[in-house]
Formats: C-alpha cells, structure tokens, sequence
C-alpha cells in the first residue's frame, strides 16, 4: 500500500434529465473558460480520477484490509484505527472505491459542513448509495467527544440510504469505544515486507522488470530497515523509477533515490552554507522554486528575490555579470539543452526549498512578497506558474503559515483583468483546500468571502471558479452552500448563479438541499428573524431549482425527491415567496413547466397541483392568479398535451377541494 497524493476525488455519474432548461444552462456552464484547469488543460475532475487511477494501480493491501471489506458490505459502516503513516487514508479511499464499483461517487464527510446546522453530522446530506470518509485522525479527543454520539444516527442514515461510511479514528480513542462500535473497529498496519512489496509495484507500472528489487542492493536494503511512513516509501519507489529510466543501473537508481530523500537536506545547508554572496543565493533560491523554467526567468526571478531581500545590493553594470550558466555550476544547477535550467541531483531543488524555509524564518515574508512579484515574469509559462505556486504552497504550509497563501490569494484576485493572477490565485487557493491540515481553514476563508456584500470582482470569479470546478468534487455541499451566497450577492453578473444550476442539475442530494435553504430562508419564521435582506434574490435562485422534471424522475435513486415530505414543503414555501414577492410575468413560465408535467405525467398532477394551491396561503387573489395561468396554459396555440383540454377545470375542482379554500372570483384572477 502506498498513499497517493492528498486531493480528495469524486467518480463520474450519469446526468439525469433534467429538461430543456437546466440542460442548456450546463451546456453553456461545460464551455465557459476555467481558472482551475492545469496548463495541459486537466480539470480539477480528471485530476482527481487520475489519482484515484494511481492509487488503483499502487495499492498493497495491508493487514486487516480484506476483512474491513466484508465488514462494510455487511454493516454498512467500518471504523479504520492504527499508528500514523501506516495507509489508513489510502485505505479507506481503497476501500471506497472498490466498494463503489464505479458507479458512485466518493466524497470526503465534513464536521458541521453547512452553517445552519447545530449537529457536527447531518444525516440530511447523506444520499442513496453514497460512498463517505470521515476523517478523523487529527481530530482531539474534545471533537470526538462531540462527534461520537452522533454516530449512531449517521451510521442508521447510512444504512437506509444503502450508503457505505469509512471512519479513521483519532489516536488514543479505541479503549473508550462501546461494544456496538469495538465490533466495527479494524486496525490497518503494514505486514512484514510490505515496503519491499511497494517498490516491486512502482517498478512493475512503470515496466520495469521487479526481480530487480530481490537482489537488494545496499541502498534498497539501507532504506528498507527503516519504518518510514508508506508516503516516503512511495516516494522512494518513484526516484528509483526516475533514476533508473534515466539510464542508471539498478543499485545506482536506489543509490540515487536514497540520496534525495536523506541525504540532500544536509548538502543543501552545506551549499548554503558555504555561499554567502547575496547573489548567489538569490540564484541559487530562485532555481530551486523555478526548476525546469527558462534560463532567463530564472535569471529575472533572482534578480527580484536580489532586490525585495536587500534593496540597497550594489547592481553591477549588465556587461560585467559573470556567465549565468558559470554562476549556476557552483550551485549544483545547471542549463540543459532545452535552455531549462535544472539541478543535477535528483531531489536537490526540495532540500534548497525545504533548508532555506526552515533555517531563515526571518525571509518568509519576504519571500511569499517574492512569490507574488515573480509570477508576474514573463518569461514564464503557465506549467512554470503552477509549479511555482505549489512549491511555494508546500513549504509555507509545512511551516504552519497558511495564512501566507491566503494573503497571496487576496493581493492576485484584487482585481478582474488579469487572466494570470486569477489563475495564480485559483491554483493557490486550491492548495490550500487540498491540505489535510489547513484545508478546514481554506474553506472558512472562503465561506467568509462569500458572504462578503463588498467581494471584489477579481475574487468572486476566483470563488465561482474554485467552488464550482475544485471543492463542488471533494466537498460539494460546502460548494454549494459558499455558491449560495455568492448566487445571492451578485449584482452585475450570473455566474454564480449558473454555476449552483450546474452543480445541482444532476445531483439529487444537492437539488434537496438547496431548496431547503431556500425554504428555511423564504419562511415566514426568517422574515420575523429580519431575513428580508436576500429575498428577491432568494426567490429567483428558487424559480431557477423548482424545475419539475428533476423533482419527480427518481434517476438511479428508489424514489423521486418530490415523494419526501420536506422537499414538498420547501417548493410550498418557495412558491409562497414567489407568489408574494414576484410579478406574474417573473413565474409564469415555471407555472407553465408545472402544468406540462402534471398532465404528462398522471400519476404527478394532484402533487404538483396542490403544493401550488397550498402556496397561494388561501388567499383568493393567488388562487386567482394561478387558475389565469391555467387558463392562458390552455389557450389554443400553446396546450401541449391532449390531456389537458379540461385542465383548468381540473385545477378549480382541485382548489374547491382543497381544505379552507374558496374557488376563486373573477375579480380575483389578477395576481399581486
């Protein structure tokens, strides 16, 4: 078993039909140009199946494995425990996705995900056939305290709902654990000889011949006593691969390998050490955070880092500069023919990065200042960006200053006109969210943001993008609850609005859960709390969600949302909000929607009918307006349906029976 990279990951799921409406809003959404797609034009989506596409291909069971797999087949639930560095998130992921068997999609559980709830669970979030992570391995005992008890009511959701859940522990909690969970429990540790098993699998996909590891040359055996987290081991399997393709023999390869992840840390300070010309080091900085971008942004970059560290540095004239490629040999770099530039040993460029961050506490403002100025080099392509942006992530969030990377967020999405630095700063903010540590606070941020009635443009298309294209895959009820808010705060534009279309179209889960916030917050009870602030905009985003099809057309699911009791009081509430607020010509045509589905679809009209009935609140006037529309539905030219010759004479029958209902008047078919 190894442990892939930290993104989390969602599977692809058939779209359900959702009619002519929200079908060509995500026509248009597919094509609208996206911050977040890597420079080979990957989504944030694809990159996420290509991990879960790794971790396939290069995963070892561990102890305990098969048996956790029939657990959570028979129970529904599983809770993984074991020491820290031993694969359990690898694990649990692996479990998941077998599980799944590629039909489901796989997302990661968050504590109190949505800001209304009280619980640090919802089991309203939970779907038919989920497939759920909770991770709580750096929770403290504190929040397991909070979040055990709540366990019980998540787990019987689950099982209802035919979903899967993997729970990691934190350390130290089994001994506290009850019986019903003791018996859920399973400790995942690496059996003997796994590690060796690891690099065999590395070797083998990338097709090289894995006997070669039996012979252990001394390096491989060196490293292999070690107990290093199955991460390390992962990563030492992927130097040897490198090192040996690059035409190195076998013991050379692990030679190499074990080198760059042991023994570069200590040259690195020693190199650091022994050059003390500012400029120098400067160079030397900036080739290690620009590995493999052009010679001359190297040279540009350096000259900056020169300039923000020190700006009285004497500046020789241009002619009397040594050669950039003599400045660069005593620095163990050096230009390939490529005209890249490159250090010599594999892994050098991480312990420069890692020494320089650790050992001169006192740059690293200065240096995130640097970052936010170099990516402004010209001379750099969008790959050079991005690798600068997630080198410069990894090291500041390895010295525990995420706030360095929000700052850089903040300066790059200050304003709109910039492609670049819209792009820096959805790439760095993406980092953020990605960190098992920080991510919790990257989304604060971010929800902080969207709440903000003063956002600058610049930022409310980073959000939109970021919600919508990155955390709607790993988290997409936090996706959905920041795109709310931004959906209801946007003055000049729709793009957040189109993008909560998008991400609800073809999400069951999704479309409940936005027309419950919007129920709770067009009620009569958010009106007595002073929440008119958002109402009319509320009231669009509901007319935008309300589309019949997606409502009664159960998709893979055992039955269609407008079967529950609560998603037919939240349209009830909704189209009371309309009805109050909206002018005819504003719901007309989502009334018209209505009426087609209920009389293509008998079996939906007496639901459909009577939540619009209940709507109107029994007042004569809305009863009024919604049997003129019946009527104008009715008309000649527009009847779609042969059934629906006599269909405002349904609709009355259904208002005279309603319960306190009075059929409606002529004077009283004008709506208000």
């Amino acid at each position: 078993m190894s442990e892939a990279p930290t993104t989390h990951f969602e599977t692809s799921s058939g779209a359900v039909n959702t009619g002519p409406g929200d079908q060509n809003i995500y026509n248009y959404l597919q094509a609208m140009p996206t911050l977040s797609k890597d420079p080979a034009g990957r989504t944030p989506r694809t990159l996420a199946e290509e991990e879960l596409d790794w971790l396939r291909v290069h995963f070892e069971n561990p102890v305990q494995y098969i048996e956790a797999f029939e657990k959570l087949k028979e129970q529904s639930t599983v809770l993984l425990d074991g020491e820290h560095g031993d694969g359990r998130n690898a694990a649990a992921r692996m479990l998941l996705l077998r599980i799944a068997d590629g039909g489901k999609r796989l997302q990661e559980v968050l504590l109190r995900e949505d800001e209304r709830s009280s619980r640090q669970l919802d089991p309203e979030l939970i779907d038919d056939e989920d497939r759920l992570l909770l991770d709580l391995s750096r929770s403290s005992d504190d929040l397991w305290r909070t979040v055990e008890p709540e366990l019980s009511e998540f787990r019987e959701s689950v099982r209802q709902r035919r979903a899967k859940l993997v729970v990691i522990l934190p350390r130290g909690v089994s001994h506290r654990l009850g019986p019903e969970l003791t018996r859920l429990r399973f400790v995942i540790e690496r059996p003997p000889g796994m590690e060796l098993d690891i690099v065999k699998r590395h070797l083998r996909v990338a097709g090289i011949d894995p006997t070669l590891a039996d012979t252990t040359p001394n390096a491989l055996g060196k490293f292999l006593v070690q107990r290093r987290p199955l991460a390390e081991v992962a990563t030492f399997a992927q130097y040897v691969c490198k090192a040996y393709l690059e035409g190195n023999n076998f013991p050379g390869a692990c030679d190499k390998a074990l080198e760059a992840l042991q023994g570069h840390p200590e040259s690195a300070a020693n190199l650091l050490a022994k050059v003390r010309n500012q400029s120098a080091r400067a160079l030397l900085l900036a080739a290690a955070m620009m590995q493999g971008a052009r010679a001359d942004a190297v040279h540009r970059a350096a000259a900056l880092l020169l300039e923000a560290a020190d700006p009285t540095a004497s500046k020789r004239p241009a002619l009397q500069h040594p050669l950039l490629s003599k400045r660069l040999h005593p620095l163990s770099a050096q230009i390939d023919a490529a005209g890249r530039v490159r250090f010599s040993e594999l892994g050098f460029d991480i312990a420069v990065r890692a020494c320089v961050w650790n050992d001169f506490p006192q740059l690293r403002e200065i240096l995130r200042d640097w970052v936010g100025d170099a990516l402004t080099v010209r001379e750099l392509d969008d790959a050079d960006r991005d690798a600068l942006i997630t080198r410069f992530a990894e090291q500041t969030l390895a010295c525990r200053r995420p706030r360095d990377l929000l700052i850089l967020v903040e300066r790059w999405s200050r304003i709109d006109n910039s492609k670049t630095q819209l792009r820096a700063a959805a790439s760095a903010l993406i980092r953020g969210l990605h960190d098992r540590e920080f991510g919790r606070q990257f989304r604060s941020s971010v929800y902080d943001w969207s709440t903000d009635d003063r956002l600058p443009p610049g930022r409310r298309k980073v959000l939109v993008d970021v919600c919508r294209d990155d955390m709607a895959v790993s988290h997409p009820n936090a996706a959905l609850v920041r795109l709310h808010h931004l959906a209801r705060r946007e003055k000049h534009s729709t793009m957040a609005r189109n993008a909560l279309l998008h991400l609800t179209a073809d999400d069951h889960r999704l479309r409940r859960r936005m027309l419950s916030r919007l129920g709770s917050d067009l009620s009569p009870a958010a009106y007595e709390r002073g929440g008119r602030k958002h109402e009319r905009e509320d009231v669009g985003l509901f007319l935008d969600h309300n589309a019949p099809e997606p409502l009664i057309d159960a998709g893979i699911r055992t039955h269609p949302l407008i079967s529950e009791s609560g998603v037919r009081n939240d349209l009830t509430t909704g189209w009371a909000a309309v009805f109050r607020v909206a002018p005819a010509e504003q719901w007309t045509s989502s009334v018209h929607d209505w009426f087609s589905t209920a009389c293509a679809e008998p079996a939906t009209f007496g639901v459909l009918i009577d939540i619009l009935i209940a709507a109107c609140d029994r007042r004569g006037d809305r009863l009024g307006a919604v049997y003129s529309a019946a009527l104008a539905w009715t008309a000649p030219a527009s009847v779609p349906h042969a059934e629906a010759t006599d269909f405002p004479g349904r609709v009355l029958r259904q208002i005279t029976a309603a319960p306190s209902h009075q059929p409606p008047t002529a004077r009283e078919t004008t709506p208000s």
